[in-house]
């Protein structure tokens, strides 16, 4: 007589779903003082959320960053994009600018990578997972905030209030397939406005 395997557990809905994906500006704005105010490193971590909002990066793809990809003179970052994305090289704003060079600064000739720890080593995933969820709560923010909410937030912003069209933010974003981007027209608060004529 054949003994049966014990079926695996049902998996029951996730009920702490996050009602959205995403931050508004003002949040991302919130996030970020939060974490200039706490910890050891306050700039460094205000600058990554910065960095990474402002240019869609993945935990992995800011983790990846070197002085090489920053040129401070004209302004410019290359964003090597993992997951078979497209790399591209983007602008750095003068509030960006300004903060990367007062790291740089701050770092020295210790370290090839941007984010560094206090001992000079590159930032591992973890720390900055930990970081960004502990900005959250210190920020009060309604929704639990995660690494990769600030690459959503990015492609928020770029069609609510940018209003950019979704081949812009593929190349931006470094999407290969169309279908990823489209993700975040569905995020278009504005789309239905005046359907009714109100």
């Amino acid at each position: 007589m054949k003994t049966q395997r014990p079926k695996p557990p049902r998996k029951l809905p996730y009920k702490g779903r996050r009602s959205r994906k995403f931050l508004r500006d003002d949040e991302v704005i919130r996030l970020m003082q939060a974490a200039s105010k706490v910890g050891r490193n306050r700039h460094r971590d205000a600058t990554l959320i910065l960095m990474m909002y402002r240019h869609g990066l993945r935990v992995s793809e800011a983790n990846a960053l070197t002085w090489e990809n920053v040129d401070l003179n004209v302004r410019r970052l290359f964003v090597r994009r993992l997951k078979n994305g497209k790399s591209s090289i983007q602008v750095l704003n003068e509030e960006q600018t300004h903060a990367l060079t007062k790291l740089r600064d701050d770092q020295g000739e210790r370290t090839q990578a941007v984010f560094v720890s206090a001992q000079g080593e590159g930032l591992t995933r973890s720390t900055i997972y930990k970081m960004i969820a502990r900005a959250g709560k210190r920020a009060g923010l309604e929704v639990e905030v995660n690494t990769h909410m600030l690459r959503h937030s990015c492609g928020h912003h770029l069609t609510n209030v940018r209003k950019v069209d979704a081949r812009r933010i593929q190349d931006y974003l470094g999407h290969r397939d169309i279908r990823h981007t489209v993700a975040y027209t569905e995020l278009d608060e504005n789309k239905f406005d005046g359907l009714w004529g109100d």
